[in-house]
């Protein structure tokens, strides 16, 4: 979402969103050098982040100032008991949100969807192509030096297969 203000002849534009749609939207020289470490680590504790940017501009200008707010939004103190219920009945939970991908893992984690010691890993596409593909690289959720095998999906520590 953004709003542009007209105020003493000056254009400043504003502009919010999820980080990973703003980072689209500036100039990646402007993003503070801690902002990834800071968005995983708030993720992770289940805070919904919310990505804003303003400048004064021209219309051809490019928003360039970054900055989050971060919601500690918890769960209600029934989510986990009601979620029990459902799994108890044979009722599959799943949750279904619009945030960060560690915000959601961490949340699921917190009202039990998934189990703490659950290991999760995380599919990334990787930047480089191999023979021309795109290849997806799964890194571990909580460790991520911990990535799975690309041949048959098993754990591999710094290139050390376990399997």
């Amino acid at each position: 979402m953004s709003l542009s203000v007209e105020k003493d002849g000056e254009l400043k534009s504003y502009v919010k969103g999820s980080p990973e749609k703003l980072r689209e939207l500036i100039k990646q020289q402007s993003v503070p050098s801690s902002f990834y470490k800071l968005l995983d680590f708030y993720s992770k504790l289940v805070i919904r982040i919310l990505a804003y940017g303003a400048k004064t501009l021209s219309k051809n200008q490019i928003i360039m100032m970054w900055n989050l707010i971060s919601l500690l939004l918890g769960y209600q103190s029934s989510t986990t008991k009601i979620i029990q219920i459902l799994q108890d009945g044979c009722i599959r939970t799943i949750m279904v949100l619009g945030d960060n991908v560690l915000t959601a893992i961490s949340g699921a984690r917190q009202c039990s969807i998934i189990q703490p010691n659950q290991s999760i890993f995380l599919g990334d596409i990787r930047e480089e192509k191999i023979n021309g593909k795109n290849q997806i690289v799964w890194k571990d959720f909580d460790m991520s030096d911990n990535v799975l095998n690309p041949e048959n999906l098993s754990p591999k520590l710094f290139g050390i297969n376990y399997q």
